[in-house]
């Protein structure tokens, strides 16, 4: 028996931003990746879709959802997001799709320039895969709304370390599982990921340092909320594309570490963080697993920022006390 489609009554799919010629042209397409997809993981509680032309209709699309709803803070704009809830209801979804980087011209009949059969199936690959991404964050955010609730819902922390301790948690886990699921649908993305987090290792250690000495350089007033800040995302980023790239392969039968990534002087953090991954999953495949399961993620990056020098003493009234510490000091002032 065919399996049928895990779209809800009353869902829909908006184009923003494109003429009339190109929503003709494109929806037809759009609709059939949608429902295909639909019929392979349950994304029951997502209410609709928005494909945006470029950067500007996806940030302008973001923000009439929240304000406060912006992009990772990774390379370009983002080519998509999943939202996790709608108006405080975790129940229902909704996702928004940046068509810029896509190549979807290809398609289109007023595209005149040279293009091959692989060019038209890589594009096909690719978009697939992206779209089913998102389909799998749907249905990862509708796992953990059931069974380890307090990680996606929770938004009230004692301070910003805390907060961060939280966002690193849920951030790894959901990008780890997602990427492992996605892998079943449209091209590789192994390529993709490691030069992604290569990258990201390679300028961690000068980024860092670069944090370092503008606070120390700094008589202003919000240098201690500058440092925590910058040194908080630079070792998120760090642990979310390392959590891209570590499920992706944990889907992969054999597949290992590349030589480059467990070459690099920060692959200790790298494999440490593969370990607690895995095991969670270990936990979460057997129904074994607590929030505080979780949470060791955060933990751990909390003490990656300690090992750098960062030094955080929660105080009253949702306040912290942010230094660093004398070795990083004197490894910045001397360097």
């Amino acid at each position: 028996m065919e399996n049928k489609s895990s779209l809800k009554e009353g869902f829909s799919f908006k184009l923003i931003g494109f003429d009339q010629s190109l929503v003709d042209q494109l929806s037809p397409f759009f609709n059939k990746s949608i429902f295909e997809l639909s019929k392979l993981i349950d994304i029951s509680t997502l209410e609709g879709l928005s494909f945006a032309i470029g950067d500007e209709e996806y940030l302008q699309e973001l923000e009439s959802f929240n304000d406060y709803l912006t992009p990772s803070s990774g390379a370009a704009v983002g080519v998509a997001m999943t939202l996790t809830h709608i108006d405080r209801d975790y129940s229902r979804n909704y996702i928004i799709v940046n068509c810029r980087y896509l190549g979807l011209e290809y398609f289109l009949k007023e595209y005149t320039g040279p293009v091959s059969q692989d060019d038209m199936n890589r594009v096909m690959s690719d978009f697939l895969h992206t779209l089913f991404h998102e389909f799998c964050h749907v249905f990862g955010y509708q796992e953990m709304l059931e069974n380890s609730p307090g990680l996606l819902t929770r938004d009230g922390f004692e301070n910003d370390w805390e907060g961060f301790m939280h966002l690193v948690s849920l951030t790894c886990w959901d990008e780890y599982q997602v990427c492992g699921w996605a892998n079943m649908i449209g091209s590789d993305q192994q390529d993709r990921y490691e030069p992604i987090l290569l990258n990201v290792m390679n300028q961690f250690e000068g980024s860092i340092e670069r944090v370092f000495k503008e606070y120390l350089e700094s008589t202003e007033n919000s240098r201690f909320l500058t440092l925590f800040n910058n040194t908080a995302i630079l070792i998120l980023d760090l642990f979310k594309y390392s959590s891209y790239y570590l499920g992706d392969l944990s889907s992969k039968e054999d597949a290992i570490i590349s030589d480059e990534v467990s070459s690099h002087k920060l692959y200790g953090v790298i494999s440490t963080l593969n370990e607690m991954l895995s095991s969670l999953k270990s936990k979460v495949d057997t129904g074994k697993v607590e929030n505080t399961d979780f949470y060791k993620i955060g933990e751990y990056a909390q003490q990656v920022a300690a090992d750098l020098g960062l030094i955080v003493e929660p105080v009253d009234k949702n306040n912290m006390l942010v230094n660093l510490s004398r070795s990083a000091q004197t490894r910045i002032l001397y360097a």
